[in-house]
């Protein structure tokens, strides 16, 4: 009841409780509440986690398909993208977005587009690279590297040749052997 006064123990208990409280909160001073937007970020990241699916499912998506250049020149596409295309299929390639995006777009004869993305799908740049080169000499070189009228070439180079098949990510695994420049 009030008024009571506390035994020595007590007294003890709650002295080595204060002294505890003072090393949680330096000063003697109270904690600083969450401001009001730590609430509205944790909601907008909870309200996010629907679309985790839809972006896991596009990744896997993306590393199912595969690009491929061989010898005759004929481009492999994923059967979604229009399977393969001979080498007398393909009239042009696109080039206007390459070196601001890492996009390019292969032009076929019947006037059909596939997108090649070297961001999405690494290593990409040794198709556009050779297909580029191919249709346009004078402005590419072999690597996707853009030739400037003094004969430099801009952009990084590519230090090796590497195995025809593109996948996502396949730069990051090292599983490459140098075999032959046709991508």
């Amino acid at each position: 009841s009030a008024g009571q006064t506390m035994t020595p123990d007590e007294v003890q208990q709650y002295n080595s409780l204060e002294e505890e409280m003072k090393v949680l909160t330096p000063g003697g001073d109270n904690p600083i509440p969450p401001s009001k937007f730590d609430w509205v970020f944790q909601w907008a990241c909870i309200l996010s986690l629907p679309c985790v699916p839809y972006f896991l499912i596009l990744i896997i998506k993306a590393k199912k398909q595969v690009y491929r250049l061989d010898d005759e020149g004929a481009l492999h596409l994923p059967e979604n993208e229009g399977g393969t295309w001979l080498a007398q299929d393909i009239v042009d390639i696109d080039m206007s977005r390459w070196m601001k995006k890492s996009i390019a777009h292969v032009v076929h004869t019947d006037n059909r587009k596939a997108k090649l993305d070297d961001y999405i799908h690494q290593d990409m740049a040794k198709i556009v690279g050779t297909l580029a080169h191919r249709f346009h000499p004078e402005l590419w070189d072999e690597e996707a590297r853009q030739i400037k009228k003094d004969g430099a070439q801009s952009g990084e180079a590519s230090s090796q040749d590497h195995e025809a098949e593109i996948t996502p990510d396949e730069g990051e695994t090292g599983n490459k052997t140098d075999s032959n420049p046709d991508i």
